[in-house]
């Protein structure tokens, strides 16, 4: 199997946060709208498919529809975080457009080769203190209704908020019929687990991932993705902000971006690159250039290697039909044995 490109993008807006953000932050959160039909638009002209895990909140028109539709799916931590939110709304309407977004959800389901994906209902945070595994199955429950509603789709994969989750949270998933979920690299710093637990250590070393080699590899061959269902498609790294213009950090972080590509195109393996849309609300021009940056290097590779850019389903997909394909391989063996 060729080696695989796989890009996903957390689409959130304000959900990320505990409460209504203020401050500097509300340029990303209000620049994400306006960049997220440029980013479409340049994955179009590239012919490139992309994974958009949406929080399905998003997917709601405005509280009321939001309150409407949290109160049929509802546990006391999903009841709890929307009505926190609403309330939040409603002395700060101004807010509205950092929490929903079902125009551009529509964008990105209209949009050639892009998959939709869940990031859950609420932006769960499925291992902080006082989270049950009970509370991901009904937030999923109501991603997944509101999905079918908005879009006529059910989510096929799953990104979960701050990569949390454990081996009782993927058997939820796998009952639901997600068949994918994007996992972590698989170096200690960063291992899923509370927010508490990400040691300076831990922030530092994946900070410096991002521009020079610190961790001993960042892709994955794709033999190794393993037989689990849902199926981990485990990221590689995450796309940085752009600096300040005439910042080196930006020219080393696209080589390094750079570097793990051709080492996938040429080893066979995945390599998966992931951000938000509000990580381009500001430097938005410089960001966009910097992405269709990689999209041509992609190309590049895959001209020149037959290396591949699939979506997270695509590839969970592709796994399990290499598995089938190996475990009937005996069989095989001993038909064609008997005929001859």
């Amino acid at each position: 199997m060729a080696g695989v490109f796989v890009v996903s993008l957390d689409f959130e807006l304000a959900w990320g946060g505990f409460d209504v953000r203020s401050g500097s932050y509300n340029r990303n959160l209000y620049g994400a709208r306006l960049v997220v039909p440029q980013i479409l638009k340049l994955f179009e002209q590239h012919s490139f498919r992309a994974t958009w895990a949406t929080v399905g909140g998003l997917m709601c028109n405005n509280p009321a529809e939001l309150n409407e539709f949290t109160a049929a799916h509802t546990t006391p931590a999903l009841s709890t975080k929307v009505r926190g939110l609403l309330d939040c709304l409603a002395r700060n309407p101004e807010f509205n457009e950092l929490y929903f977004a079902p125009d551009h959800v529509q964008r990105i389901r209209n949009s050639p080769g892009q998959e939709l994906a869940t990031h859950t209902f609420s932006h769960l945070f499925c291992l902080e203190q006082g989270a049950r595994p009970q509370d991901l199955e009904a937030d999923l429950i109501c991603a997944m209704a509101v999905s079918k509603l908005k879009t006529g789709l059910e989510p096929r994969s799953i990104v979960f908020p701050r990569n949390q989750f454990s081996a009782e949270h993927l058997t939820i998933v796998r009952a639901l019929g997600i068949g994918a979920f994007r996992g972590a690299p698989r170096f200690p710093c960063h291992a899923p687990g509370p927010k508490g637990q990400q040691t300076l250590v831990h922030r530092a070393q994946r900070y410096l991932d991002s521009y020079v080699p610190s961790s001993r590899t960042l892709i994955h061959p794709i033999a190794t993705l393993g037989t689990s269902e849902p199926v981990d498609i485990p990221a590689s790294l995450f796309f940085r902000p752009r600096s300040t213009n005439g910042n080196p950090l930006n020219h080393l972080r696209m080589t390094r971006i750079k570097n793990l590509m051709k080492d996938a195109a040429t080893s066979d393996a995945l390599f998966h690159l992931w951000w938000h849309p509000h990580n381009f609300g500001v430097h938005s021009a410089e960001s966009l250039r910097d992405l269709e940056s990689i999209l041509i290097w992609f190309r590049r590779l895959a001209d020149q290697s037959g290396y591949r850019n699939l979506t997270l389903t695509e590839l969970a997909d592709e796994v399990r039909a290499s598995l089938s394909s190996s475990s009937c391989e005996p069989v095989r063996q001993a038909i064609d044995s008997v005929r001859a």
